[in-house]
């Protein structure tokens, strides 16, 4: 069984730096945008962006909308948050890197109730 195994440390750590370097490219084409939280997934090529959801929900959903038509996302999914907001989500392949944009935004006086 470990002659099926043997490739996927290196295949994974492969994936990883093309996620790494494709994250690098977004970032230098994309100063301008909002800043958000990035995470390299462990597995294939695939980043996340995290939208901060401590800010006015207005504010977390213009930084949304402006990475993904940045990124020319198309495909969008929205679900009701337990919390009474809304979970935001939406993914691009780019550069041979699945790439997706996350966004949890919460009733304004949440936030508000946290500060």
């Amino acid at each position: 069984m470990s002659a099926v195994f043997e490739g996927a440390p290196a295949e994974q750590a492969a994936g990883q730096r093309r996620a790494a370097a494709r994250l690098a490219v977004i970032l230098h084409e994309h100063r301008a945008l909002p800043l958000i939280a990035w995470t390299v997934g462990t597995t294939g090529s695939a980043l996340v962006g995290h939208v901060n959801a401590m800010g006015p929900a207005a504010q977390v959903q213009a930084a949304f909308d402006a990475w993904c038509a940045a990124l020319e996302v198309c495909d969008r999914v929205e679900t009701a948050s337990s919390l009474g907001g809304a979970q935001r989500w939406a993914t691009v392949v780019t550069g041979r890197v699945t790439v997706s944009i996350t966004a949890t935004m919460l009733p304004d006086d949440e936030c508000r109730a946290e500060r």
